[in-house]
């Protein structure tokens, strides 16, 4: 897992294929933390919920084609729904601590507001 995948670190070639950047957190551990992040920090709510669904199929048919056994679609939604949780309580974490990034960084506020929201939002979207 590539542990702070977030559209920060991802360039895009002209061709659209993804470049991920930042590897200093990689680390063997459950996908589905990144796939999380994925839906809670690079989608919006109504992309989310159109989408996750058929992305989640697809992911676990990547992982199973590539010999990866014994994770399919019901474990990767329970742990997208742990993910989610977790991810939701660092938010709120992050948005009631000081600023990380300093006073002086004015997309900080929107950046932690955001993230609550969506994080937030996947949790209830991802409780049974």
């Amino acid at each position: 897992m590539h542990a702070d995948l977030h559209l920060d670190n991802v360039l895009f070639r002209p061709s659209g294929v993804p470049v991920i950047l930042d590897w200093t957190d990689a680390s063997r551990g459950p996908g589905a933390i990144d796939f999380a992040r994925l839906f809670c920090e690079g989608m919006t709510s109504p992309m989310r919920r159109a989408q996750q669904e058929a992305l989640t199929i697809r992911y676990a048919h990547a992982l199973a084609a590539r010999g990866v056994a014994g994770y399919g679609v019901e474990r990767i939604r329970a742990d997208v729904t742990c993910v989610t949780t977790i991810l939701f309580a660092d938010a709120v974490r992050w948005a009631a601590g000081p600023d990380p990034l300093g006073p002086d960084v004015p997309r900080v506020p929107a950046i932690v507001e955001s993230l609550v929201r969506q994080a937030a939002d996947a949790v209830v979207q991802a409780s049974p």
